[in-house]
């Protein structure tokens, strides 16, 4: 995931961006790129000033994050019926619906658990944008 977005304001310990979608995106104006961003100085290149242009990438891929936020718990809804048809047959549609309650309801649980362990993975890698020569 990448952007591009202007340094509005920076602070002896943070940057604030304003993140903005690129051309691309801007179509469906469905993202939430458009927004204010904080930043730690750490990772702000050096050389940068109010009103500069960057490019704001992220190290985790949205396909990842989309996966475990929509696909783990899809599957472990569809386990959980399995599972609860598979170990109470003669309770039938209730079995399966009990069963996929209760793993969905656990799916839960381990999306935020491995989505915590993600954020601290994750690096925001910020570069500063090359001007024109056209510009001063």
């Amino acid at each position: 995931m990448a952007g591009k977005a202007i340094v509005r304001d920076i602070t002896a310990t943070k940057a604030v961006l304003s993140v903005y979608p690129d051309e691309a995106c801007l179509h469906c104006r469905l993202c939430d790129a458009a927004r204010d961003m904080e930043v730690p100085m750490e990772s702000m290149p050096r050389g940068v000033s109010e009103g500069d242009e960057v490019t704001v990438s992220a190290t985790l891929s949205p396909l990842l994050l989309a996966g475990l936020v929509y696909g783990l718990p899809l599957l472990f809804l569809l386990a959980g019926y399995a599972l609860g048809v598979f170990l109470f047959p003669r309770a039938g549609e209730s079995g399966g619906i009990g069963g996929a309650a209760v793993l969905f309801t656990v799916s839960l649980g381990v999306v935020r658990a491995a989505g915590r362990r993600l954020h601290r993975r994750e690096r925001i890698i910020i570069t500063l944008c090359q001007k024109e020569k056209g510009q001063s």
